[in-house]
């Protein structure tokens, strides 16, 4: 999933991003219809192309370094901080890509399979928590380069607990291993 991921953002930005001021253009500009290329810069109903891609490179970015994608969050952002400042409610999407940069993602790892990796991957998806990923550690992530930085937790008789404490500690990531369902 993450090489489908890497290349559908690669896609995107040949398509839509512009390299003169920063920020993703809701057409290619290829279409002679259209006679005026846009850069929505309001969120809505229907999120900005920009917002969208900018959460879309903060994950991507946190699970694989890339100067490129660091660079086109931040001319993103430089692009958009005057509509945060003046008008935040207008872009509600793009404010919580800021927030969210801002913050860092927090990831949970989840390393192994079967039954008790499932029960774990439950518990994690029902607690809220914005901005972190739930990743299984896998061979095939490890191929891929996945950065991952790991607090372990053994041993939890409450895993739900387990993972509160850890994203209360500000934890990168949570390994679980050897507990028992």
């Amino acid at each position: 999933r993450h090489a489908q991921a890497i290349e559908l953002q690669r896609r995107q930005d040949e398509l839509f991003w512009d390299d003169a001021a920063g920020g993703w253009f809701s057409t290619t500009g290829q279409d002679p219809t259209v006679l005026l290329r846009m850069k929505e810069v309001y969120d809505g109903a229907e999120p900005s192309a920009s917002a969208v891609s900018v959460l879309n490179l903060l994950v991507l970015s946190h699970l694989h370094e890339s100067a490129e994608w660091t660079a086109r969050i931040e001319a993103t952002l430089r692009l958009f901080t005057p509509r945060l400042i003046q008008m935040g409610r207008a872009v509600p999407m793009m404010a919580a890509a800021y927030e969210c940069c801002v913050s860092g993602l927090g990831q949970v790892v989840i390393a192994g399979d079967g039954e008790q990796a499932d029960a774990l991957f439950d518990v994690a998806a029902a607690l809220y928590r914005p901005f972190t990923l739930t990743l299984a550690l896998t061979d095939a992530a490890r191929s891929l380069g996945v950065h991952v930085h790991v607090a372990e937790v053994t041993g939890a008789s409450d895993i739900a607990s387990a993972f509160e404490g850890a994203t209360k500690a500000k934890c990168e990531a949570v390994l679980v291993s050897n507990v028992l369902l």
